[in-house]
């Protein structure tokens, strides 16, 4: 059963940067009320953001409480490569892989174009107050009707 997540995920580590602290890249950025922009790394793909909202944290917008979340992401990352990697993994598979029953999809090279496409692309299933519901709209715009879709079992089972 993991084997067709292993190659999804395989497949989209391979445009991962490992650690990234690039100031310029939007991920490693969260603006504050005062304006100013705090940064922070990415881990394998994971950014700050994400894991806040993974871990159901809300990230504060002072300097002092973002420093707090933010050591609190680096001291999960703060182990091996090899550890980070599979926290991440973990993460990825829990959150995205799982939550869609991606597994489900039997060529395993549809689902892990799925997948990227939920990690890389940022889209979305549709999901309630995304705001973007771009499998939604590519499945209606292929001559699906999607009136009656409510969630993602709807759409593809």
């Amino acid at each position: 059963m993991a084997e067709k997540f292993n190659y999804a995920h395989n497949l989209a580590a391979k445009a991962e940067a490992g650690i990234n602290s690039d100031q310029t890249d939007g991920g490693n950025q969260t603006i504050l009320d005062n304006g100013e922009v705090a940064y922070s790394k990415t881990f394998y793909g994971l950014t700050l953001g994400t894991w806040a909202d993974w871990n159901n944290i809300e990230l504060p917008k002072d300097q002092a409480g973002w420093n707090v979340i933010n050591s609190q992401f680096e001291a999960e990352f703060s182990g091996t490569e090899d550890e980070g990697k599979k926290i991440v993994s973990n993460y990825f598979k829990t959150n995205i892989w799982d939550k869609h029953k991606l597994e489900k999809i039997t060529d395993k090279r549809v689902g892990a174009s799925i997948y990227d496409a939920l990690i890389n692309q940022k889209f979305t299933f549709g999901d309630a107050g995304t705001g973007n519901e771009t499998m939604l709209t590519a499945l209606n715009n292929s001559g699906y009707n999607i009136t009656e879709f409510k969630d993602l079992d709807d759409a593809i089972f």
